[in-house]
């Protein structure tokens, strides 16, 4: 055809192999623990900063969060939110069941219709 083209295409092995293995040796060295001398660690000891205060709670005291009387209003009010989320959403499965409901039966009679016409 007269198109073709002659070019230099490399045929070596891509990969070369090394046979060259540098020079190894090994070195060991010895201490001996006995010749370390050095000064024993000091004991860590805590040292607080600052200055320690303290509270007193005294049992008629009218500004004292009294627990079960707070917790109630706290636990009612979760209590309320709850049940009333829950049945919204029971509401809402049962509506979504009746609407599949009424599809299918649309459907039927949409295809009865087809059928007998």
């Amino acid at each position: 055809m007269g198109r073709e083209k002659h070019c230099d295409i490399q045929t070596d092995a891509w990969l070369e192999e090394i046979n060259d293995k540098p020079p190894e040796f090994e070195i060991g060295i010895q201490t001996s623990i006995d010749d370390v001398s050095r000064p024993p660690t000091p004991k860590l000891a805590f040292q607080p900063s600052g200055i320690d205060k303290s509270t007193q709670i005294l049992p008629d005291d009218p500004e004292l969060f009294i627990f079960d009387e707070e917790v109630t209003i706290v636990l009612e009010d979760l209590v309320g939110k709850t049940l009333e989320q829950s049945l919204i959403e029971v509401v809402e499965e049962e509506e979504l069941a009746a609407i599949t409901q009424q599809k299918l039966h649309f459907q039927t009679k949409k295809v009865i219709a087809l059928s007998s016409s």
